[in-house]
């Protein structure tokens, strides 16, 4: 649980070394979120790629079946987004209510999010549980 305490707190050399030390990068915390999903809450581009850079597995699932991708289209921060699918990200990855990225991003409002992501392949007739496809909730 240190790991969670300090990188919270944006100690980076504390971090490395946790790292270098074999902290679980795949780490989640009491509500079954991973690392990156909370750096992800907290814009820690620096500290997500870290944990990237260290082996973080990008397909991690919060309990609603959230990737990190989800929640950095959520919060609109389109660099998180960018740097997530360099590393693999999948755009068209689905949670628990079978809601893309894409989904997260339109819902907010995040347009430049959206275009970016329909560049990088996501499907916008995909529909959710509810009916809505990524276009229609873009709309």
């Amino acid at each position: 649980m240190a790991f969670c305490v300090v990188t919270l707190e944006t100690h980076w050399s504390l971090v490395e070394l946790l790292l270098q030390r074999g902290a679980d990068v795949n780490l989640k915390d009491a509500d079954g979120r991973p690392m990156t999903y909370l750096f992800v809450l907290e814009n820690l581009l620096a500290m997500l790629y870290l944990l990237l850079e260290n082996g973080a597995n990008l397909e991690n699932k919060d309990p609603e079946g959230r990737t990190v991708l989800h929640v950095s289209c959520w919060q609109g921060y389109l660099e998180m987004v960018k740097l997530l699918v360099r590393y693999g990200a999948d755009v068209n990855a689905l949670d628990n209510e079978r809601r893309s990225a894409l989904h997260s991003a339109a819902w907010q409002g995040h347009a430049v999010v959206v275009q970016y992501l329909i560049e990088c392949g996501a499907h916008v007739d995909h529909a959710c549980n509810q009916g809505a496809t990524g276009l229609c909730t873009a709309a």
